[in-house]
């Protein structure tokens, strides 16, 4: 009697369990419908403005996935991670409610990629020219991109197409042609269902790695805090959600099945490695980590290569067909800016600079790196096949000839490596649990900095004795003196590099490392030059700045070496007229000119004298003098000449 109760008690279960499954996933295509169509097509209507009835629905779905959860039999772990799942989803639930009232439709790159869709599903051909007259992009250059965005979105097209047919039945006057607002976010859902997935995935994989907490406190930080939210949230129609999405998979499935022994293992590996390469080529390297983590097993056999290899180029068979097809060779790559260069690397740029550099514009992922670098003294051999993974990366994007990405958020060409990221910093937040003094110690040094900074401005009298403070002001100005002092801390070493190359505060490094360069400079010495002055200048005066000192240099980035005329309004200091100017072009020292009065002097510089990136120009004087020594007020610096204008200017070939 107990057995066939608890056997009936357990089926009873189970049909719940189904019930809510069904349940959820309706309420996810209620979810698709309402973000689609703006709310006509709604089962059932919860309120009258859109977005609210999306919020409401989605309250209703993850409902249903708790409660799915909580009548699961399962155990102490089981239980712990289904509830972390359940989080999981609700971020990216509460991420699409975001996309829904603030996501950009069909940005930058974007209208490629639904051309491509929109032409196989609409027009069964590959000419583009109608498709981009109903979304009127800045270029045309679809036939260049990656075709595995447009593919993976085709479903959705077909889904927003029956939805449309729907709320014109209903009355709605959006037009059924594929172009239009239900099309472009339906495209564009498909990024956010893909990457939530990946989401929920990886959070599996993590928890074979470190307990089910700290594994979902790492991926949400690293979700919230990175390019990975703009992407899902903002703009899903560009490629980087769907290519985090199923590089993960591909490495997930890979860090599952190691060490991976079965052909059917590796077939699913080169399957997914297509597909990845196919959203964006260059995540088609990751392929080698399984490959070479099967060689130091000791696997010398070739056949794990031959499948991988067969299959995942016969997944990205529509790749090489669709470029075939379209511009006549299948092995055609991006163009106009995107060309790759394996002489002339940004690797260091693509990593520290802040045009997009990956670790000043995501410090969480600075963290994460750091977090490989601890994690080999646990796992020596997969932290550094991920450190492996990630430097391809590095060399890929700074080969690339725009490395910083155009318009971007942070360095999105970096998405194939979240998993990496994810892992690092799961690993950062277990060296801290471990070491609670850690977190202690430096909560003591911030203090002890906020008081030095505050130290300070008391002794320059910057802060007032004996009145009220106003530490809004305070913080600022100590802010901005730590900053000048170690520069932005997620951009270390490299910005301490700098300064100390170039002698200048790490400040600059900011804004000059990583500069594209000019191919002509030209400046007043007013705010304008800020940017590039270094050692031996005054503040900016109405229309000119005084040299200070015997020297004082520039840094100027240069696009490439050229022949150049530099020319400098300068007029002497009158307590130093008439006075000689000089110029040092990295290292190189010019013959002096002799100046009386206001005037432009002219330097001819060759080619040779100057190199790709940053040059120091460095002027000098025969004499300097100061403004009290010549019964000038109290001033005691020692000028030498007042600096107006300075121009440099490509000398024409003769060619």
């Amino acid at each position: 009697m107990g057995r066939s109760e608890s056997s009936a008690d357990a089926h009873q279960k189970t049909r719940w369990q189904a019930i809510l499954v069904i349940a959820f996933v309706a309420e996810l295509g209620n979810l698709f419908a309402i973000t689609v169509t703006q709310g006509i097509v709604e089962l059932p209507p919860l309120a009258l403005r859109p977005t609210a009835s999306f919020t409401l629905h989605a309250l209703i779905a993850f409902a249903l996935l708790l409660a799915h959860e909580l009548v699961t039999r399962s155990t102490s772990r089981d239980k712990s991670f289904r509830l972390a799942r359940v989080a999981i989803v609700l971020l990216c639930l509460v991420g699409t409610r975001l996309y829904f009232e603030h996501g950009v439709r069909l940005s930058a790159d974007s209208p490629h990629y639904f051309a491509q869709a929109h032409t196989v599903l609409f027009d069964g051909d590959l000419d583009f020219d109608n498709d981009y007259r109903g979304i009127r992009p800045r270029i045309q250059i679809a036939e260049r991109y990656p075709v595995g965005l447009a593919l993976l979105g085709l479903p959705f097209l077909v889904a927003a197409h029956v939805l449309v047919l729907v709320t014109r039945w209903l009355g709605s006057d959006f037009t059924a042609d594929g172009f239009g607002y239900p099309y472009e976010t339906a495209f564009e859902l498909s990024s956010i269902l893909f990457a939530s997935l990946a989401l929920v995935y990886l959070l599996r994989v993590m928890t074979r790695l470190f307990p089910v907490g700290l594994s979902a406190l790492a991926l949400a930080s690293a979700v919230s805090s990175s390019f990975l939210a703009w992407y899902m949230v903002i703009e899903p129609g560009m490629p980087h959600a769907m290519a985090f999405a199923w590089s993960t998979f591909f490495l997930g499935y890979w860090l599952e099945h190691r060490p991976v022994s079965r052909d059917r293992d590796w077939i699913v590996l080169g399957a997914l490695a297509g597909v990845a390469a196919m959203v964006r080529w260059q995540n088609g390297v990751f392929v080698l980590l399984p490959i070479v983590d099967a060689l130091l097993d000791g696997k010398r056999s070739i056949r794990p290569l031959a499948i991988v290899g067969s299959v995942s180029g016969l997944v990205f068979f529509p790749q090489f067909l669709f470029w075939y097809l379209t511009t006549g060779s299948p092995f055609t790559m991006p163009t106009s800016g995107h060309e790759v260069s394996w002489s002339q690397l940004r690797l260091s740029e693509v990593l520290y600079s802040t045009n997009r550099g990956l670790f000043p514009w995501n410090p969480v992922l600075y963290l994460g790196a750091a977090g490989l670098l601890i994690w080999i003294w646990h796992r020596r051999r997969l932290a550094m096949l991920f450190l492996l993974g990630f430097l391809m990366q590095v060399y890929v994007n700074g080969s690339v000839g725009i490395w910083w990405a155009g318009w971007s958020f942070g360095g999105r060409r970096f998405d194939g490596c979240f998993l990496f990221f994810v892992i690092g910093l799961a690993v950062v937040f277990d060296f801290v649990k471990r070491r609670p003094v850690v977190p202690l110690v430096a909560a003591v040094s911030l203090l002890a900095v906020w008081n030095f900074a505050l130290v300070k401005q008391a002794r320059l009298g910057l802060v007032p004795p004996d009145r009220l403070v106003s530490f809004r002001e305070v913080s600022r100005e100590g802010v901005s003196e730590l900053y000048e002092i170690w520069g932005y801390p997620f951009a270390a070493p490299m910005n301490w590099l700098f300064a100390s190359r170039y002698d200048t505060s790490p400040e600059k490094f900011d804004r000059l490392y990583g500069h594209v360069g000019f191919g002509n400079f030209r400046s007043s010495f007013d705010v304008e030059i800020e940017p590039y002055l270094t050692t031996g200048w005054g503040a900016a005066e109405p229309g000119f700045r005084w040299s200070v000192g015997r020297e004082s240099t520039l840094l100027i980035p240069l696009r490439e070496p050229r022949a150049y005329e530099l020319r400098v309004d300068v007029r002497p200091f009158a307590g130093a007229t008439p006075n000689r100017i000089g110029v040092i072009v990295n290292g190189s020292p010019q013959a002096t000119r002799q100046v009386s009065e206001l005037e432009t002097v002219r330097f001819v510089l060759s080619e040779e004298m100057w190199r790709r990136g940053i040059n120091t120009v460095s002027f000098y004087y025969g004499r300097t003098a100061s403004p009290s020594s010549i019964g000038l007020g109290e001033d005691t610096r020692e000028l030498g000449f007042a600096f107006r204008r300075v121009e440099l200017v490509a000398i024409a070939s003769d060619d």
